[in-house]
């Protein structure tokens, strides 16, 4: 019947959506871990930094 047919797309339609939603999901957990791991990457070259320019301080005198 033309009830039944619209339950089961029905039925497709919200199976599909629960698989985007825990696609989005994934990709939003990494993307949060990508950017802590970036965020660790800053900061070390920040510090590299410091201390290359003490040594270069260093070095001069």
């Amino acid at each position: 019947s033309d009830l039944e047919e619209a339950r089961l797309h029905l039925e497709s339609e919200m199976a599909t959506n629960r698989a985007l939603q825990s696609t989005v999901k994934t990709f939003q957990m990494d993307l949060e871990s990508t950017k802590l791991q970036l965020e660790d990457e800053i900061e070390a070259k920040a510090e590299l930094q410091k201390v290359l320019i003490k040594i270069q301080e260093e070095t001069r005198f």
